[in-house]
């Protein structure tokens, strides 16, 4: 029988700590944010609300109101975009914004200026006892359009790394139907892309005004349009930026066309979705690949020598134990430099989160904080109690074993150290930091 399984709480310590931060109102985090936001004393504060902060984002919200009531708290991201109504209705939620934001805030700001708030597309808010529904806003079609990211306000911009300005996004959307994302659900309809050119211009504005080297590109699949991301790669070539950069991707979308163009344009680590090494999974949760979609790319990458970081996960609906190890055996026999294991969390928006309604297990819950990819409470598995847990404990134990190998780690080191020395040293700066 399936059921919604616990722990093991020894091997979540983090996790913990997060959860027992809401019981100590008195934590030195909350007296600091209080404290930022007394001395910036903002008009509006926009909350980046995911499902398992929803928790902390309340209490800043909290935190706002008790600093100045006329405080604008406008609540955006996954959680409110896919629990609008919901979110709206929490205390000290003025506004809620679903998905883009860009246009719905400007938007709120100027009717709040007006003093006359009509139904305003992507928002939806509390009023006169009823939550009032602006509707969905068109997508923005042309996100060249758009600005880059303004790092330069960041507040205490001074404590981040060179690396932590290079994060760009090039794309909006994903066309994949997996069932444990809500990304279709984030992103309706087709994916937009940036041009090559815009994207290039933003990373030479970022390493001239931070001095960054090594990008991260945070796309749901860079390499989705083979001509744009060989146009991407060709221009950073030809151009002689002379960066490194890493980019999440799936199997299926690499030919050693783009491999190799990756490998030259500066490419010192690609994070692939394995997911299950098994097929029967791979097919009930709609991952449109096989096992041997996944070997073939993943083997591409290691032939250009750039290293892999593999998703994997555990916990899926009806998956057996033998499955659950098929998949810690696969990533090992593709040699992938680093596992980065999830918990299958269903999250609102996805398929996953329905068939835990159907089994009874989600239900109309007011805390979210167990809702999170690495807590002890998600999993829904063919193993039950005891079993489960000793078997959850032993997973991530066998997961961490393999990241701590001294060859992989001093591998892939070097490899990035002889793309891009500095790039290197901005990588082990900003994990110093932590």
């Amino acid at each position: 029988s399936t059921r919604f399984a616990a722990g093991p709480e020894k091997i979540f310590t983090l996790y913990d700590r997060y959860k027992k931060e809401f019981e100590r109102f008195g934590d030195p985090i909350w007296g600091w944010i209080r404290n930022e936001i007394e001395s910036f004393a903002p008009d509006y504060l926009g909350i980046n609300a995911k499902t398992a902060t929803v928790k902390s984002a309340l209490k800043v919200a909290d935190i706002a109101k008790s600093v100045d009531p006329r405080i604008c708290v406008v609540a955006g991201g996954s959680h409110a975009t896919l629990m609008p109504e919901r979110m709206a209705a929490m205390p000290n939620i003025d506004y809620v914004v679903r998905g883009e934001g860009e246009q719905t805030l400007s938007e709120l700001i100027a009717a709040r200026e007006r003093k006359a708030l009509p139904g305003i597309p992507g928002l939806v808010y509390s009023g006169n006892g009823a939550v009032i529904d602006g509707g969905p806003r068109e997508l923005i079609r042309d996100i060249d359009a758009l600005p880059f990211p303004d790092r330069e306000s960041l507040l205490h911009r001074e404590q981040y790394g060179r690396y932590g300005f290079g994060i760009i996004i090039t794309s909006r959307g994903c066309p994949f139907q997996c069932t444990y994302c809500a990304a279709k659900k984030m992103w309706p309809g087709p994916v937009r892309y940036r041009s090559p050119r815009h994207v290039i211009d933003e990373i030479k504005h970022v390493k001239s005004a931070f001095g960054t080297r090594y990008f991260n590109f945070r796309d749901d699949t860079f390499t989705l349009r083979k001509e744009r991301v060989l146009e991407i790669c060709g221009r950073i070539r030809e151009e002689k930026l002379g960066i490194v950069w890493r980019c999440d991707t799936r199997a299926d979308t690499l030919d050693e066309e783009v491999v190799r163009a990756m490998r030259e344009s500066g490419c010192v680590q690609a994070s692939v979705g394995i997911e299950s090494g098994s097929d029967r999974i791979l097919k009930l949760v709609k991952k449109g690949e096989t096992t041997r979609d996944i070997e073939r790319g993943i083997r591409l990458l290691r032939k250009y020598s750039i290293p892999v970081s593999a998703f994997i996960m555990v916990g899926f609906p009806g998956e057996t134990k033998d499955e659950a190890l098929s998949t810690l055996r696969f990533a090992e026999a593709l040699d992938v430099d680093t596992m980065v294991l999830s918990v299958v969390t269903p999250y609102p928006g996805t398929e996953i989160y329905e068939l835990f309604r159907q089994h009874g297990i989600v239900k109309d819950v007011e805390d979210y904080s167990d809702f999170y990819h690495h807590s002890p409470m998600m999993g829904l598995t063919t193993l039950e109690g005891d079993e489960y847990r000793e078997f959850l404990s032993q997973y991530y134990a066998q997961v961490r074993e393999y990241n701590r190998a001294f060859r992989r780690l001093f591998r892939r080191f070097i490899f990035i150290f002889k793309s891009s020395p500095m790039g290197a040293m901005e990588r082990v700066m900003d994990y110093v930091r932590g």
